[in-house]
């Protein structure tokens, strides 16, 4: 392992008479360079690789751009789960009572998650006593319960069977 040099591909061996030493054909190692490169570009360009800079900004503005642009992007997830939640919960094969009553209290469930989120990230960016870090704190707080309530509401969707053909 410490003894590969630069150019050589995927740890193969250091062999002069090798075919495919790159030392031999330095334009494989390039090559190598360029679909690396890609890959980078085209992981750059995924969704969601904006907020991969969130472990690493470059200054504090950027940090808290790229938190606020997550926090909106899980608001926009967890709606969307919620409007499904409801679809299924409107489609379930159940009695219209049990239909209604879960409807009911899933939306309940839905408001208080929402006060929640508001009343224990208020808290937890309190801890950082007045200092520039508390906004930052209170954005990683709701990342975190977003992200925690989205995957519930995805568990949710699969417990109301749609009606039988």
């Amino acid at each position: 392992w410490a003894s590969r040099s630069l150019f050589n591909l995927g740890g193969a061996r250091e062999n002069p008479e090798s075919r495919f030493s790159t030392e031999l054909f330095p334009s494989i190692w390039l090559l190598g360079m360029r679909t690396t490169f890609t890959a980078l570009i085209a992981t750059m360009l995924a969704p969601g690789f904006a907020f991969a800079s969130c472990e690493v900004p470059t200054d504090h503005v950027e940090q808290r751009q790229c938190l606020e642009r997550k926090v909106a992007q899980l608001a926009q997830e967890v709606q969307a789960a919620q409007e499904l939640v409801r679809a299924r919960i409107d489609a379930w094969d159940e009695e219209p009572y049990y239909k209604s009553k879960s409807l009911a209290l899933f939306n309940e469930a839905a408001s208080q998650f929402q006060a929640y989120q508001a009343s224990q990230c208020e808290f937890e960016a309190s801890v950082a006593a007045g200092g520039n870090g508390a906004g930052d704190m209170q954005l990683d707080c709701q990342i975190n319960l977003y992200d925690t309530y989205f995957k519930y509401l995805q568990e949710q969707v699969t417990r109301f069977e749609a009606p039988h053909a």
